[in-house]
């Protein structure tokens, strides 16, 4: 009776601290104009579209003039349509200038794909005729479990409202601006995706806009006249770790009648940090019953010898069986790996 195992797909993996995936830009949207208002609370609502992406996230920015009093935003939710999810987004951080002007960033890890209203509510107790601007922007592939650094803000009286941001080139920066003056407000140079209405009403500018690939970013606006104004800004993490394929190797062998048999083959992995090896054992029993009884990575003359253990098995009958084995951080170079067939 002949026993056959085919050491099958090899492969190594590897995980780079600095092979972190770019974050990636999704989709923007704002609402179509100021809303002025001394309702309490003062609502604001538009759609914004998602797509299907893995690992996405979703942030607003919201900016508003205060007109002497101490609104704040209440609530952000996503999704408040008919039917929609209605998903609580988080607060982020804010930057407040005194009673005049005030932005805020909200954000949300996993935002259901597809097209959905956003709804703010700024609780405005005081009754204040305020002007609120508002808008989102969504991103993929970003660390879902801890999406955002600090927010970072900044305050001032002057025509060039702006704040620095410590960042990688692998992160995505947004901010939120509020300027109280009915002034156009300009984006710096490597910002995109942005958004600015004015208000007349209630002399105020708002807006916001993004970054991307630029590495310790500097979020600025630039406008004609000096006034009092506010910004925050938080960079969005890129999604950690990256599996990186390293290198794959097979062979097959045979043992006849023996119910106990090795087979041996060799495999080179890279230097590369962070390397596991896996070994997958497919065995055609013939009726037996035998298993995987070791397998050793660098069974040549000279070599680590280190046992690796097993992950999982899975049997059909005594027909044919199937053994992961894997170890953490084999020895780089070409080594031999043998693997012992028992029964």
């Amino acid at each position: 009776m002949s026993k056959a195992a085919l050491i099958g797909v090899v492969c190594a993996f590897f995980v780079l601290a600095g092979a972190n995936a770019q974050v990636a830009f999704d989709s923007a949207s704002s609402v179509a104009a100021p809303t002025v208002s001394n309702a309490n609370p003062v609502a604001v609502s538009w759609n914004h579209t998602v797509g299907t992406a893995k690992k996405p996230y979703v942030i607003v920015s919201v900016a508003f003039k205060l007109n002497g009093g101490g609104a704040t935003v209440g609530s952000v939710t996503y999704g408040t349509e008919a039917g929609g999810p209605s998903s609580a987004m988080t607060f982020l951080g804010a930057a407040t200038n005194g009673t005049t002007t005030r932005a805020e960033l909200w954000g949300l890890a996993n935002p259901l794909p597809g097209t959905h209203t956003i709804t703010v509510n700024v609780t405005n107790a005081g009754g204040q005729n305020l002007a609120v601007v508002a808008g989102a922007k969504s991103f993929t592939n970003v660390f879902q479990s801890s999406a955002t650094g600090a927010v970072v803000t900044a305050t001032g009286n002057s025509a060039t409202p702006a704040v620095n941001v410590t960042n990688s080139s692998l992160t995505a920066v947004v901010d939120s601006v509020a300027y109280n003056a009915n002034n156009a407000l300009t984006a710096g140079a490597n910002q995109t995706n942005a958004f600015n209405f004015r208000s007349g009403v209630q002399p105020f500018s708002g807006g916001g806009s993004m970054e991307i690939s630029q590495t310790n970013s500097v979020m600025s606006w630039t406008a004609g006249a000096a006034s009092t104004w506010a910004i925050a800004a938080v960079a969005l993490q890129p999604s950690s770790p990256q599996i990186l394929f390293d290198a794959a190797s097979s062979t097959t062998f045979a043992a006849n009648t023996n119910p106990s048999f090795t087979g041996s083959f060799n495999h080179t992995t890279t230097n590369a940090a962070n390397r596991y090896l896996v070994v997958a054992v497919n065995i055609d029993l013939s009726g037996g019953g035998q298993t995987v009884t070791g397998v050793r990575y660098g069974t040549e003359a000279g070599g680590p010898n280190v046992a690796m253990g097993v992950l999982g098995t899975r049997p059909n009958g005594t027909n044919v069986r199937t053994e992961l084995w894997g170890l953490v951080a084999p020895a780089a170079g070409t080594h031999q790996i043998t693997v012992t067939i028992g029964g």
